[in-house]
């Protein structure tokens, strides 16, 4: 989530470390234990994400983080 009024500098923000911001958020998932991701509301995995994107923007421009949709399966 990004405040409307910042989406713009997020849009051009996102676009040059796109491929920074999606290694950190696969890290995250791959390295969250089970408690985590069986969390029903996701916090602190969101968290992570929230705090680490702001970071590789070099801006706090995420405000929060939404999952749409969260599969887990335990193998």
């Amino acid at each position: 989530m990004v405040k409307a009024d910042k989406a713009s500098d997020f849009e051009h923000l996102i676009g040059a470390k796109k491929n920074r911001v999606r290694d950190n958020v696969m890290s995250i998932i791959r390295s969250a234990d089970m408690n985590d991701l069986t969390d029903p509301s996701l916090a602190l995995i969101k968290r992570k994400i929230l705090e680490t994107t702001n970071k590789a923007l070099g801006k706090p421009l995420l405000q929060g983080v939404v999952f749409s949709e969260f599969t887990f399966l335990e193998q």
